[in-house]
């Protein structure tokens, strides 16, 4: 019996002691950008208003689209590990980003509106002399992948595989804004959590020019399944006065797609430099702008949203 043991052992160990298997773990600095969204208006400045064809007046605003075009590339890291043989990989890795923030401040005397459409929405926010709005997004990505590769990776003049795997997302999001009338001074405060596994498919291409030298091409769609949250705080009249105070969540089942090209240099058979460039999409979260209702109605929260995150990644790997 302890013979067979023995045995059995053995075998099942072989693909870990074989040279064709490889344990590699790396960790690479990140820069990346938030992008994308749908518009809001969150600060109407009507003291700035220009004439348009049609003889109606367009106010400037403090948008959402401005905040998020002011959002810049922010560091971060990734850190993975994987188990490789010449026709397969099974990898684990996680990104973290720092938060983004950006800011709009407007300043006009009695000419400062929340609402067009309902001006005397509340009194704070009724013919404004001042008027701020914070916007701040987070985002974090890990997941675990299998792949099978037609031809060994990096050993033909090109290589191409597919790709099973799950991942997990985050995305919390907070906005701000905050209105002055006189010395009174109130908020609307909206904050948005999304948590959300994916199920993902797709593939690998590689470009071997040289034996160090090596392009990779992979492509990841799947199907998330979210639980998104939002809470909502209006206050009036120096914020003494409470207008909306709520919770509301949801569930929708979102498009993720990913797509990633990596060079990766290899001096040496124990370690390689490798830089990425790669951009995630989603179709139908929970951002914070899209909680945002004109009125003073409980409402639903909205999974309306489609951020995109693209960066750059770059680091050192290990094998052994």
């Amino acid at each position: 019996m302890k013979n067979s043991l023995l045995v059995a052992c053995s075998l099942l160990t072989l693909p870990l002691l074989s040279d064709d298997a490889a344990f590699s773990f790396w960790g690479d600095v990140a820069f990346f950008r938030r992008a994308e969204g749908n518009n809001r208006r969150l600060i109407i400045d009507e003291g700035g208003g220009k004439l348009n064809p049609c003889g109606s007046c367009n106010y400037h605003s403090c948008e959402t689209k401005k905040l998020v075009r002011d959002f810049h590339y922010e560091p971060g890291f990734e850190t993975g590990i994987r188990y490789m043989t010449r026709h397969s990989i099974f990898e684990a890795r996680y990104l973290w980003i720092r938060q983004w923030e950006s800011s709009c401040h407007k300043s006009d005397i009695g000419l400062l509106y929340f609402s067009e459409d309902h001006p005397d929405l509340t009194v704070d926010f009724s013919g404004a002399d001042e008027a701020q709005a914070i916007y701040q997004s987070q985002f974090q990505n890990g997941e675990i992948n299998y792949y099978w590769f037609i031809s060994p990776r990096h050993e033909n003049y090109f290589s191409a595989g597919w790709l099973f795997g799950i991942r997990y997302e985050n995305i919390v999001e907070h906005i701000n804004v905050e209105f002055q009338n006189g010395s009174d001074k109130s908020p609307y405060r909206v904050h948005v959590s999304n948590h959300l596994p994916v199920i993902q498919t797709g593939g690998e291409l590689g470009w071997n020019p040289t034996t160090y030298l090596s392009w990779d091409l992979t492509l990841k769609i799947g199907l998330g399944f979210d639980w998104y949250r939002q809470h909502t705080y209006l206050g009036d009249r120096n914020n003494t006065v409470t207008l909306l105070n709520y919770d509301a969540s949801g569930f929708s089942t979102p498009f993720v797609a990913e797509a990633a090209l990596a060079l990766t240099y290899q001096p040496w058979r124990f370690i390689n430099i490798h830089a990425a460039y790669s951009m995630i999409y989603f179709n139908g979260v929970a951002l914070a702008p899209d909680q945002i209702h004109k009125s003073l109605k409980h409402q639903i929260a909205r999974a309306i949203g489609s951020p995109i995150y693209h960066g750059w990644t770059a680091g050192v790997t290990f094998s052994f």
